[in-house]
């Protein structure tokens, strides 16, 4: 069984943040496993909720003009992974 923790600082400034591209401070928790089903095959499953709490937007388009506005409340990733390792 693997576990592990991240942070990760935000790629842009939070004015700077877009509706299509949500960036900001995140942390990761993670956690997998290995089984081994015989000498020559291995499955791994690994679950990550990747967490990016609340973000404000405000977006003004320069051509346009129009603004668009508002939040994101509690946003989240859940991301889940599998594999295998064959060896024949």
């Amino acid at each position: 069984m693997n576990i592990g923790v991240a942070y990760d600082s935000s790629a842009v400034d939070d004015k700077d943040r877009t509706v299509d591209n949500l960036m900001g401070d995140t942390w990761r928790l993670v956690t997998g496993f290995s089984y081994a089903v015989d000498d020559s095959l291995d499955l791994h499953m690994s679950y990550t909720l990747v967490w990016l709490g609340d973000m404000d937007v405000q977006q003004t388009k320069s051509r346009s003009g129009g603004t668009v506005s508002g939040g994101y409340s509690a946003a989240a990733l859940h991301v889940v992974g599998g594999g295998a390792v064959w060896r024949f």
